[in-house]
């Protein structure tokens, strides 16, 4: 029993996590901290103040003998003193109330910003990872009021303890028994509690994966990506059920513990008010056998059930305490996540000389994190500035991994990547992204204006020139049907919002292809950028892709010959090694496997002649 209840302290012990929460406050919101606490202290100040002089005013009366006459301007004094402490205590409470609430509304912000932060700083390892998302998951159901409601739990809990102790001082004047008896009933309450809040956080941890799949299902349901494909196939009663069932898991394991809780509580709360009125029984027949005064007897009769309140507030308090700073773990555990990648603390400058710069992977291999198949195999590519080179391949060859490990999304297991004869990882990894525009064959839909969609390809710059937006919309064929949106460039894109207007998949593909083309990178990468692209508008994109590229050099992956034909050299892929390169008509005229990938375009463009 000695070893059950060691180990039960030693849970509360790690999983406490008050300091660091108020220091994280600290760190957010330290001068509103500070105010919170001072006005929560003056107000209990009063309120003690205002609880001695309704004593002092008892006493008076309970001295008169029922001649009050001779003790009027007594009387009145000391109504007036305990007037204006309540009236100043009720002011104090309104600012504190007021100056809590403001301060809870700004460290909910800053903490939302500081996850935000997490999630922008955490490399692209992370978000393929199910365990990161269990981690967010938590965080998320932890909530960004928790770090306020530590705090204000604690201060609580502070209040109710000076309250506490001021009616304490009261009462052990007439018996000084009577706080630990009350104690000793209401402790029990506050245990079933912390035992629970434990049993709580096993269930959240052991449950997140299977709470994630229903906010699978339910974003299924509801999204509008999804909603065509559901109709068309009649997906939605299954869906329904799907997320349904697991609702229902969560919520039978829940229920159960909950029951469990609260026959437990009943059971304490119980016991608490036997107690209550075992210590009235005790007074009063302390007052038959005189051993208390009529003033003793006012005083308890008034003050007796504020200090049962007051109590149970403390052990309330001490118990909220636990529980949010429980949940604060999910949120610590999302903001200690660490970034695999290390930028050098001496990090190099990107070369900005006017030569021409050279890409360069020398016997790169590369598995991603997860798993330890080589997706890539000691594989060699130059990519000269001012130069298209095109990256062929079936699917599953390793062309989209190329694209991420050029972006610095990943480092490679072996060999090296190089920028001007620099290994990229001696550049600051944002430093040396600015040096590539990608558009994704995963393009994102920003559903924000057609001018911050194009914008965000440079959002560093300071001032965003409507003229310089128009030229990278229309380098990508975008500047047509964007003329025709009610706002042209100012139109909102998208149903989210109210207002906004919808694109072709075709029209959202040249968006994104113009975002990268205002990006001020040396270098574009166009991964499957045309797959969405009509033959004619993929033909007018390419045949001016020289013209307006200057001295940047292009890096195109495609599965169509008419794009991969516009490219001064190739490099053919499978399963993660190059197998052939060169010019592409020389690579048709080798009949090899280059050949083979686009024997069906060929075979066209032969007929179509």
């Amino acid at each position: 029993m000695v070893s059950s209840f060691t180990k039960q302290l030693l849970d509360l012990k790690s999983n406490l996590q008050i300091a660091r929460t108020l220091r994280l406050i600290w760190s957010l919101e330290g001068r509103g901290m500070l105010f919170v606490v001072a006005m929560i202290v003056v107000e209990t100040a009063f309120l003690f103040s205002s609880l001695y002089a309704l004593k002092g005013l008892i006493d008076i009366i309970a001295e008169s003998g029922g001649h009050l006459g001779t003790h009027v301007e007594a009387v009145i004094r000391q109504i007036l003193i305990a007037g204006a402490l309540t009236l100043f205590y009720n002011i104090a409470r309104a600012i504190s109330f007021y100056s809590s609430e403001i301060q809870s509304a700004k460290v909910a912000e800053h903490l939302n910003d500081s996850i935000h932060a997490k999630a922008v700083e955490l490399d692209l390892s992370f978000y393929e990872s199910p365990g990161y998302f269990d981690k967010l998951q938590r965080a998320k159901e932890a909530g960004d009021g928790r770090p306020h409601a530590v705090l204000m739990a604690l201060v609580d809990t502070a209040k109710n303890l000076l309250s506490l102790g001021a009616i304490a001082y009261l009462f052990i004047a007439i018996d000084w028994l009577l706080l630990p008896i009350m104690a000793c009933f209401v402790l029990p309450t506050m245990m079933v509690r912390i035992v629970y809040s434990d049993k709580l956080k096993a269930l959240r941890i052991r449950n997140t994966a299977i709470e994630r799949a229903s906010n699978y299902y339910s974003q299924l349901i509801t999204a509008e990506s999804s909603a065509k494909e559901i109709r068309s196939y009649g997906l939605g009663a299954y869906l329904k059920q799907c997320y349904f069932n697991i609702r229902m898991r969560l919520l039978t394991e829940r229920y159960k513990l909950t029951k469990q809780q609260t026959t437990r509580e009943i059971a304490t709360t119980a016991l608490a008010s036997i107690g209550f009125f075992a210590c009235m029984a005790y007074m009063v027949n302390k007052a038959i056998h005189g051993a208390v005064t009529v003033g003793d007897i006012s005083i308890f009769l008034v003050m007796f059930p504020q200090l049962f309140s007051a109590l149970q507030a403390t052990t309330n308090g001490i118990s909220t305490v636990y529980q949010n700073s429980i949940f604060m773990d999910s949120i610590f555990d999302l903001l200690d996540l660490k970034s695999t990648f290390d930028d050098p603390k001496a990090a190099r400058a990107v070369p900005q000389d006017d030569e021409p710069l050279v890409l360069k992977f020398e016997q790169v291999s590369f598995h991603y994190p997860f798993d330890s198949r080589l997706v890539l195999r000691n594989i060699n590519l130059m990519f000269p500035q001012g130069k298209i080179v095109a990256i062929v391949g079936a699917n599953g060859a390793g062309k989209s991994t190329i694209i991420k490990l050029l972006n610095r999304l990943y480092d490679p297991v072996s060999g090296r990547i190089t920028l001007q004869g620099t290994d990229i990882r001696k550049f600051s990894s944002n430093a040396y992204r600015k040096q590539i525009g990608v558009v994704f064959q995963d393009f994102c839909r920003y559903h924000v204006s057609v001018s911050e969609n194009i914008a965000f390809g440079n959002i560093d710059l300071a001032n965003h020139e409507s003229a310089a937006i128009k030229q990278a919309a229309s380098q990508a064929g975008a500047h047509g049907f964007i003329s025709a949106l009610p706002k042209d460039y100012q139109t909102v894109l998208g149903r989210v919002f109210e207002g906004g207007s919808e694109l072709s998949i075709g029209q959202w593909q040249k968006l994104a292809t113009a975002r990268a083309l205002y990006h001020p990178g040396r270098f574009l990468v166009l991964d499957e950028a045309t797959s969405a692209l009509d033959t004619q508008s993929e033909n007018g994109l390419f045949a001016s892709l020289r013209s307006f590229l200057g001295t940047r050099g292009a890096i195109v992956v495609s599965h169509r010959y008419s794009t991969v034909k516009q490219a001064d050299y190739a490099y053919v892929l499978r399963e993660g090694e190059v197998v052939e390169e060169g010019i592409p008509e020389e690579l048709i005229a080798k009949n090899g496997y280059f050949t083979a990938l686009f024997n069906t375009d060929l075979i066209y463009e032969s007929s179509d002649c």
